[in-house]
């Protein structure tokens, strides 16, 4: 048997950082996503193979946990592998596990969740536990906690069901809407720590009440703006609306030299909007462009060496084939 499995990454569109404080956030899934495949057939039939092409590692799961150093970099997965197994009294004997994702990692693009997703519908396909997406939904919002302590649950609901969805205190809501144009995500080349931005601009708010609530007022009204933006596919105000979010997570000293520069080669190009997405202090930008130049920005930041790539929201959620013959 072959089974193959995906599920998508996410941007946060609108409203990171403030929505810890109870303001409203938009995010969507995206059409980069993360793949995995499980076969039977493995010869060391005591074990697991598990291979993260991403990373050219293959590791070797026994039955029974044994840490070793190899298991530390990927210790999210590990474990919520050998979760699932105690969970639902699986076997790993035999299978042959083998992960790849577009996304690259700690970038604020849920490659975490998206990884974690590939795998329990795998896991639930192949072993036929008829496990509803709710269900998987809310295995790998457990998942999560070991790469970002107490998750959102943004990434994990938008891996499993894909689309838009307005997050505030958490109550998730689906935005609908038909906004199709491809958006750039560049990736700044700076891991970002989720954790520690959030203490920052917790430390940030209490050194500056007045500010930060003025702040927090703007990011409001931006994001009810952007809602109606993107069910009337307004690109113009759309991108608008990014740069005085941006803005805004700048005075909040969320952004980065690297993020900066990204963001000014993007003005300078005609950009329609630019803003980082996610925690900040590193991770990835998002902008939008005019279709006629788009390939002119693509050419400035090839040429500086900077990665990127152009994807578009996407409304597919988890994905899933099953092959008898293997």
């Amino acid at each position: 048997m072959l089974v193959k499995t995906s599920a998508p990454g996410k941007i946060i569109l609108f409203g990171e950082h403030f929505v810890v404080y109870g303001t409203p956030a938009i995010a969507s899934a995206i059409q980069k996503r993360s793949y995995c495949e499980i076969s039977n057939g493995y010869s060391q039939l005591k074990s697991m193979r598990l291979e993260l092409k991403s990373y050219n590692e293959v590791l070797q799961l026994s039955e029974i946990f044994e840490p070793r150093g190899e298991y530390e970099s990927f210790k999210g997965i590990i474990q919520f592998l050998y979760r699932f197994k105690s969970k639902f009294s699986i076997l790993f004997q035999g299978l042959n596990v083998i992960l790849h994702s577009e996304l690259p990692p700690a970038m604020g693009l849920g490659s975490s969740a998206s990884i974690l997703a590939s795998i329990a519908h795998g896991l639930n396909q192949y072993f036929k536990l008829n496990l509803s997406l709710q269900d998987l939904n809310e295995l790998i919002f457990q998942g999560e906690h070991v790469y970002h302590g107490t998750p959102s649950g943004i990434d994990n609901t938008l891996c499993v069901f894909g689309g838009s969805i307005q997050y505030q205190t958490n109550q998730m809501t689906v935005l609908e809407h038909q906004f199709d144009k491809q958006i750039f995500v560049i990736n700044s080349g700076i891991p970002r720590n989720t954790r520690a931005m959030v203490e920052f601009v917790r430390k940030f708010k209490d050194a500056n009440p007045q500010q930060f609530e003025r702040l927090k007022t703007s990011v409001e009204e931006i994001v009810l703006k952007a809602k109606t933006a993107l069910q009337k596919k307004d690109s113009t105000l759309l991108g608008q609306l990014m740069d005085q979010n941006h803005q805004i997570l700048h005075e909040l000293g969320v952004s980065h030299p690297k993020i900066d520069q990204i963001v000014t080669i993007c003005q300078d190009h005609g950009a329609l909007g630019t803003k980082l997405t996610g925690a900040g202090g590193g991770g990835c930008v998002i902008c939008l462009m005019s279709e006629e130049d788009i390939p002119l920005l693509q050419r400035s930041l090839t040429e500086k060496g900077i990665n990127f790539f152009l994807t578009n929201i996407s409304n597919t959620g988890l994905q899933g084939s099953t092959n008898q013959n293997g």
